[in-house]
């Protein structure tokens, strides 16, 4: 996941959940955080994530993240199985080479993370505690 996508991703996550000024002051926080770093030139790229994030959660429909094109097409015949969870009849492809394999399916309320990053985080965190 690109920088970007990590801020949008923190900063969505916390306007959903405060009022309109603690919106305006975590806001102007990023801003100092990302100039003390020297990456405000990223401020454009993570407004327009946001914006692709508010789309992504507010369109009916599920998103199938895969890392390449052959995996959408590997792991799109099993998507039957989450008929029951999921409307798979409007899916969206998302290609992310992090996830190293596997997929995850994601909607609005609802998410199945069947990737290979997230078993290897796994196995690791087991090995390390």
């Amino acid at each position: 996941m690109k920088k970007a996508q990590i801020y949008a991703e923190v900063l969505h996550g916390y306007f959903k959940d405060h009022s309109e000024q603690e919106q305006s002051d975590f806001f102007e926080k990023l801003k100092a955080f990302l100039e003390s770093k020297k990456e405000l030139q990223l401020l454009p790229a993570i407004l327009k994530e946001v914006e692709s994030i508010i789309a992504r959660d507010t369109k009916e429909g599920v998103t199938l993240i895969v890392r390449d094109e052959t995996d959408a097409e590997r792991y799109g015949k099993e998507l039957d199985q989450h008929a029951d969870n999921f409307d798979i009849s409007n899916i969206t492809t998302e290609i992310d080479e992090t996830i190293v394999g596997g997929y995850i399916l994601k909607s609005a309320t609802n998410m199945v993370d069947n990737s290979y990053k997230t078993q290897l985080i796994n196995m690791y965190q087991q090995l390390v505690s």
